[in-house]
């Protein structure tokens, strides 16, 4: 039983590991729950208006998947949602890098 527990642990920690060297897709395809309001709580519905608006703005309103990160589209749709009153739960209102 000791052997099967310890085969289940590293077959759990190499599934962690791959999915942390996964590519990441650009914040353009995050959803709600990836994004905090800066001030106040923030609804459902007013993420999706600003999210929908900076799309737009960035020309990707028909897939968002398409923008590459780390591209200037993403820093310009990161920017404007920023600009709009929301950060990312993973970085606040900086990337890294930037």
């Amino acid at each position: 039983m000791g052997n099967a527990i310890r085969m289940g642990l590293l077959g759990g920690l190499a599934i962690v590991v791959a999915a942390g060297c996964a590519p990441r897709q650009a914040v353009t395809t995050w959803g709600y729950s990836h994004w905090a309001e800066k001030f106040g709580a923030g609804d459902m519905g007013e993420f999706e208006k600003a999210r929908a608006a900076c799309l737009q703005q960035i020309g990707a309103t028909a897939d968002p998947a398409s923008v590459a990160p780390n591209s200037a589209e993403e820093d310009g749709f990161l920017e404007c949602m920023n600009d709009a009153n929301w950060c990312t739960m993973d970085w606040g209102c900086n990337k890294p890098g930037a």
